[in-house]
């Protein structure tokens, strides 16, 4: 799949290698909504189930220093690289506030 990123009037595309096995879905979620961190730079809010949570937190340990790609209706909207465990399941790992996010087809 591709990955479009902008970065100061310059676009990178990404080509990210996903895996077919899905570690998360949506039954897993209580809720999602899109946001603005304090920069102004959206930013995906998540709230798991209990056993959501539990579920997120294996991903997370079990990834870090890889990327998460967060795929709605077949595309990546975000694939920030996990930097720890996110035990408490409220939130992805940060991206890059450097770079604004594009959906892009999968490929």
């Amino acid at each position: 799949m591709t990955f479009v990123t902008t970065n100061n009037s310059h676009v990178f595309t990404n080509v990210l290698y996903v895996q077919k096995n899905v570690l998360l879905d949506e039954t897993a979620l209580k809720s999602a909504k899109v946001d603005k961190d304090d920069l102004g730079y959206p930013r995906i809010d998540i709230v798991f189930t209990k056993a959501g949570r539990k579920l997120f937190a294996d991903v997370t340990r079990e990834n870090i220093h890889k990327r998460l790609a967060v795929i709605v209706d077949g595309r990546i909207v975000e694939s920030p690289i996990i930097g720890s465990e996110i035990p408490e399941g409220r939130k992805l790992p940060e991206a890059s506030r450097s770079s604004r996010r594009k959906h892009s087809p999968p490929g």
